[in-house]
């Protein structure tokens, strides 16, 4: 149901010729490998192009563009710094209660491979090829919780509640 899976950098190469293997969890979390572009509005129009929308509920975390794309019970979320440089992670979407436990994963590279101008870095050295990468799978919980039936009955099951009250 739903699985997915994700390629991860293993082994990179540098630009200055050095290499360098990357442990897993290292890759996985969101902001050690970060995109970088010097044409912001050709990045937001290919991603709008691709289905990504830009989003009204998040945490700011100073970026100037935030997009997500749904994909099955997934959301990839991506951010655009001012500086050009561009977070991204894959997560359960946000329309289910283990979004918020749920744990994510980083996105850049999968972003890098579907926009190959994004440039990749590790820190401040640019990654100029990956040679080897990992595969990471992810499979969503096996009942997942909408939040928006629950949301909107809530306040009908509270009127009733006190609305009952009256009448005792």
């Amino acid at each position: 149901m739903d699985e997915i899976s994700i390629r991860l950098p293993k082994k990179v190469i540098y630009d200055d010729g050095t290499s360098e293997i990357l442990p897993k969890d290292y890759v996985k979390a969101e902001g050690n490998l970060r995109l970088y572009t010097n044409d912001i509005k050709r990045l937001l129009r290919d991603l709008k192009g691709s289905g990504f929308k830009e989003t009204l509920l998040e945490i700011r975390k100073g970026e100037k563009y935030s997009l997500s794309k749904k994909i099955g019970v997934w959301e990839i979320h991506v951010r655009i710094y001012p500086d050009g440089f561009t977070d991204s992670h894959l997560e359960l979407s946000r329309e289910y209660f283990q979004h918020l436990s749920f744990p994510s994963v980083s996105f850049a590279y999968e972003l890098q491979l579907m926009l190959p101008y994004l440039e990749l870095y590790n820190h401040d050295k640019r990654i100029l090829r990956v040679e080897e990468f990992y595969e990471e799978k992810m499979a969503p919980p096996k009942h997942v919780i909408p939040w928006k039936p629950i949301a909107i009955s809530l306040p009908c099951i509270i009127y009733f509640i006190f609305r009952r009250r009256e009448f005792t």
